[in-house]
């Protein structure tokens, strides 16, 4: 086991370095500052491997669930969460610390790694996890959620995704204010998952860079390795031993994550490959999700029976209160359908064992469903609470002559593992599943199933916008991917190839190489999308003489790669001066920003258009927090701009005729929302920012 953490360790790193230099070289001919790059590599490398660390150097020979990997890895990431929380205003001081830092944990961890492992599976594991880096480049960076050329697209054409723009606008007003606000009017607190924006506040202040171009660089570099590696940690801290040296867990680690039919019946049977990281609330919360799951039963295997008899510690009752509890409770500020999903196998599991005999476990259990649902309203927008609609994922997303293999493909890894998990029990009818059952022989497999059913009734029975009740479903897959490995040498019989026929050789090969050519497949698919998105933009800001001799796509990046061409086309875009002067705004200090806000009059179409996508007007007003770190003051679009009832947006007041603002009115609003300063903006003809303080107040 102690190997398998290492392993994981280095594995994750080779990722979050991979990912790092995809970055860079994405913005070969742009701008492009290392410190930051470094300090999001060196940041993920001490999220990455200050846990293998802490938990080799305490391990103990009894189990300890104070001492596992697992408790050492959420208390890692709370630390490293709170030194950026009290860090904020201290500019990039913290970049070459972190950098250096994270370097030398990732040499102390390779070094017992390399020590332990053979030259082999190493030179295997590192290649692999380099080629698995660029995947999920390619998925992350692929779609117009994210790219490392965020700001050229927000500049050279201001056709980005809404998400990282009103995301980042949460996490700014966290940032400066301390409230879980999206800033359009004042800071009114909106009730929302805002658990990762408040985490990336706190992170970017450790990698020297705004909350907006973390979201672009350091999530994915820091964040994603953790997703992926979880899993497999997951499965080490189960089993106990050394996962990640079998070849069967990798192949079926690659099944579930980079999916072994086409790209395209995946997406027509709603197992989206891609919103895997697209959602950073997701890719946040399932680690977290799963290493609490795995501390919960190290503690059960080693207190369960104590606790039960009614001889548990105040430690043990603690643990169940506080750890459990607690962990729950984050769940639901981070996503709202882990939390949910968490507290439905916490009850059942509690139901199953009888812990409702014990006063003390019956206390605890009420305890934490208030915890839940305490929290559930400060989370839970109202807007998004939109009534039962039948089959509603179904008919969105799904096409109709897919509905037939709908369970099956969203349940597949959970119905695999009890499928097993059955045939190891030897259960072959349905009276033995009751008997296990009784017996409590099967309890892993019953949790499964009650995630799987709680997780898929969401989509099929509430409207759910966006398709956001895949994270519903999909949580079922990385538990049950990570039983599947942890216990894959007793699950999955071996193959003896010595007793193999010639023929049966070829059936098998036979039988397996669509499999095999679809994942490979699979494997390049979104990568290529990053390329050629990248080649598009670069091409749209050549000049147009250049232009028309080449032929944008991947084929053309060595050609699209001119420094000076690239910053005349940026520098002659129409959102040049506004986002330029945007991001000078955003350099002034914390100390000024906590006691101002920003207000933008609808006169100034130059701020007002920076977005361009199709119903990009509802969005608009989230440019200034989300660029500057300021809450805006009457800052909702303009009265015909047609609103959605998402983003906190339902919270203000919809605009319904033109701006009649005077400075008394300002100062009015800005003293009702707390602020002294009302820093008004205009734009001239080429779009530079002028700025006039207006002082509402005492400082």
């Amino acid at each position: 086991m102690e190997r398998g953490f290492s392993s994981v360790a280095v594995a994750s790193s080779v990722v979050s370095i991979g990912l790092g230099v995809i970055y860079w070289a994405s913005r070969i001919g742009f701008v492009t500052p290392l410190w930051p790059i470094l300090a999001s590599v060196g940041l993920a490398l001490l999220l990455i491997n200050v846990p293998v660390i802490i938990e080799r150097l305490v391990r103990s020979k009894s189990a300890s669930w104070e001492r596992s990997y697992s408790f050492i890895w959420l208390m890692t990431l709370v630390a490293i969460a709170a030194i950026g929380r009290f860090t904020v205003g201290v500019g990039s001081a913290m970049l070459v610390p972190v950098t250096i830092l994270g370097a030398l944990a990732f040499l102390v961890v390779a070094f017992w790694w390399v020590r332990e492992a053979s030259l082999r599976f190493a030179a295997l594991l590192i290649v692999g996890s380099g080629l698995f880096s660029m995947w999920i480049g390619g998925v992350v960076w692929g779609r117009i959620y994210k790219s490392p050329l965020f700001m050229e697209m927000l500049i050279g054409t201001g056709i980005v995704h809404h998400d990282g723009i009103t995301l980042a606008a949460l996490g700014n007003m966290l940032r400066t204010y301390h409230v879980a606000s999206m800033g359009l009017d004042g800071i009114p607190y909106m009730a929302y998952h805002w658990g990762s924006p408040w985490l990336f506040a706190q992170l970017s202040n450790l990698t020297g860079q705004s909350v907006l171009t973390f979201y672009q660089l350091g999530y994915p570099i820091t964040m994603i390795p953790l997703f992926f590696g979880s899993v497999i940690a997951f499965a080490t801290q189960l089993s106990e031993r050394d996962v990640p040296r079998s070849w069967i867990t990798w192949a079926i680690f690659i099944a579930a994550t980079v999916g072994f039919i086409p790209i395209t019946g995946m997406d027509a049977i709603g197992v989206w490959t891609s919103n895997l990281v697209i959602s950073e609330s997701y890719a946040v919360g399932i680690p977290i999700a799963l290493m609490l799951l795995a501390s919960v039963i190290v503690f059960w295997k080693q207190r369960g029976n104590a606790v039960l008899a009614a001889n548990g510690t105040v430690a043990d009752f603690a643990f169940l209160a506080i750890v459990l509890g607690g962990g729950l409770v984050v769940l639901g500020y981070v996503k709202i359908s882990l939390m949910v999903l968490g507290f439905a196998a916490v009850i059942y599991a509690g139901f199953r064992i009888g812990a409702w005999r014990r006063w003390s476990l019956l206390v605890i259990g009420l305890w934490i469903a208030a915890l839940v649902a305490i929290t559930y309203q400060r989370v839970s927008l109202v807007a998004h609470r939109e009534g039962i609609v039948p089959l509603d994922f179904l008919q969105s997303f799904v096409p109709r002559e897919w509905w037939a293999f709908f369970l099956i493909a969203q349940l597949f890894w959970s119905l695999l593992y009890i499928v097993l998990r059955l045939r190891q029990e030897n259960a072959r009818t349905v009276g033995d599943v009751i008997a296990l059952a009784r017996e409590r022989r099967i309890l892993d497999l019953e949790v499964v199933a009650v995630i799987a059913i709680a997780g898929i009734l969401p989509g099929l029975i509430l409207h759910i916008d966006g398709g956001s009740a895949f994270y519903f479903s999909d949580v079922q897959r990385w538990v049950a991917l990570g039983l599947l490995v942890a216990s894959a040498g007793t699950l999955i019989p071996g193959i003896d190839w010595s007793k193999v026929s010639g023929l049966g050789k070829i059936a098998i090969v036979f039988v397996m190489l669509p499999f095999v050519i679809s994942t490979a497949r699979n494997s390049v698919y979104w990568t290529t999308r990053m390329l050629k998105a990248n080649a598009e933009l670069r091409h749209s800001l050549y000049p147009a003489s250049d232009r028309s001799a080449i032929t944008p796509g991947i084929r053309s990046l060595p050609r699209l790669a001119d420094p000076a061409k690239l910053d005349a086309g940026l520098k002659s875009a129409v959102n040049y001066n506004p986002v330029q002067g945007l991001l000078a705004l955003g350099d002034l200090p914390l100390e000024l920003k906590e006691r101002s806000a920003v207000f933008v009059p609808q006169s100034e179409l130059k701020y007002w258009t920076i977005l361009k996508r199709p119903g990009a007007c509802a969005f608009s007003g989230f440019v200034v927090p989300s660029l500057t770190g300021f809450s805006m003051i009457d800052g909702m679009p303009a009265s015909g701009c047609k609103l959605s009832p998402y983003y906190g947006l339902s919270l203000f007041q919809h605009r319904v005729r033109g701006e009649t603002e005077t400075r008394s009115t300002l100062c009015h609003r800005a003293a009702a929302a707390g602020f002294a300063q009302v820093i008004e903006l205009r734009f001239d003809a080429e779009g530079r920012i002028s700025q006039n303080a207006i002082q509402c107040g005492p400082g």
